[in-house]
């Protein structure tokens, strides 16, 4: 570094002064960023740019460098003079801000990367970068006529006179003020939940500079998950879900969608998984219900005895909104009976519960009570009135 003018681009073969320094190797002081060397006779390394890590493109034409905090127009518009370019950004609207600059000459530098050449830049966030001068805001001391720019080619600075036509990349914070940058954080990015009715949350927050106001809603699996309307709030927050039961043997996705208008990484979505139901077993005492109603009871116990059943479902118009089955079938097993699954019991009152019964689709079950009705069983046929049912959980 010539401390005459500035100018950084010397023969490494050069008897130049020298001043020492200690602490980080490398890092941020003010708006400009240190170098850091890799070994004696290598190339500097500008820290934040080395690294795809060091930027985060915005999706809107712009990209943040994470070290700085500077903001930067992504693509390079057409040459003009000092001026010209001065007014261009100042003038400039982009990713939905007003507040663009020229950068300052240690703002600009900052974007050179001197492990690259012809651009020394990060073309991965700056791919259109050209290989000649850009303007910085900051005038030579040496003659006001003159203002410092970087040019791309190779990284190193120069005065040029203001009446050249040189390119130019706007920038936003750093020196005329905090960056008004927010960025979305929603943690966790997804939730595994049980198949029963639960309640889960998800933690918002603005790990950025400024206020960011924002708002979550379902956007996929409202009919079993849900949060309150309205759900909003500023930098952090809460959002609490809710969902029913997974009644279905397959497993669930939902999406909540948190939007913070201007924040990078927004809109931001989230997954709520919930396990599938896992069919219970069918055991030899399991009662099965086809497709016409007919209804079969493997075992039924009473007292000592161990029998089986038929019925089939017969609809009543004089009682239209009860369910009555009638007993087609039955017979004595055995006596004394020993077996490991739940068998479905008849009581000394006539009544019957059934602890499993599978439906045609075999997945859905149900338990359900029969009561003996001497009503209806006046035609020298035996019928049961349901009395009560409900689903068998897994």
């Amino acid at each position: 570094m010539d401390f005459l003018d500035g100018i950084n681009n010397f023969n490494k073969n050069d008897s130049l002064y020298v001043r020492a320094v200690r602490g980080g190797q490398s890092g941020v002081l003010g708006d400009s960023v240190i170098g850091s060397f890799d070994a004696e006779d290598s190339v500097p390394i500008n820290d934040a740019t080395a690294s795809t890590g060091g930027y985060a493109d915005n999706g809107d034409g712009t990209v943040t460098n994470e070290t700085t905090g500077l903001m930067w127009q992504k693509e390079t518009p057409e040459k003009k003079t000092w001026k010209q370019a001065l007014a261009y950004c100042e003038g400039l609207t982009l990713g939905g801000h007003t507040s663009w600059r020229l950068p300052t000459i240690k703002e600009l530098f900052s974007l050179a990367d001197y492990s690259r050449y012809n651009p020394a830049i990060n073309t991965t966030y700056f791919p259109n970068t050209v290989s000649s001068y850009y303007w910085s805001s900051t005038t030579d001391a040496n003659g006001t006529d003159y203002a410092w720019g970087v040019h791309f080619d190779n990284g190193y600075d120069f005065p040029n006179t203001k009446g050249s036509s040189l390119y130019v990349r706007a920038v936003r914070g750093g020196q005329s003020g905090p960056l008004d940058h927010q960025i979305i954080s929603v943690s966790p990015a997804s939730r595994s939940v049980a198949k029963d009715t639960g309640t889960t949350t998800f933690s918002v927050s603005n790990t950025g500079v400024g206020t960011m106001p924002w708002t979550a809603a379902v956007t996929s699996g409202d009919s079993w998950l849900w949060i309150p309307p309205g759900t909003s709030g500023t930098d952090a927050g809460t959002i609490n879900c809710s969902f029913t039961a997974n009644t279905s043997t397959s497993s669930r996705t939902g999406t909540i969608r948190v939007t913070a208008p201007g924040a990078t990484g927004s809109p931001k979505d989230v997954t709520v998984t919930q396990a599938k139901r896992v069919p219970k077993p069918q055991t030899d005492c399991t009662a099965t219900l086809n497709e016409n109603f007919s209804l079969h009871i493997p075992y039924i116990t009473h007292g000592t005895l161990l029998l089986w059943a038929d019925f089939v479902y017969e609809y009543n118009p004089m009682y239209p909104t009860l369910m009555f089955f009638k007993m087609v079938a039955n017979a004595i097993i055995m006596t004394n009976p020993s077996y490991s699954c739940e068998a479905s019991t008849l009581s000394a009152d006539l009544k019957i519960h059934i602890p499993d019964v599978l439906f045609p689709d075999k997945s859905s079950r149900l338990w359900m009570d029969f009561e003996y009705s001497p009503t209806l069983s006046t035609d020298g046929n035996t019928y049961f009135i349901v009395t009560k049912y409900g689903v068998v959980s897994n």
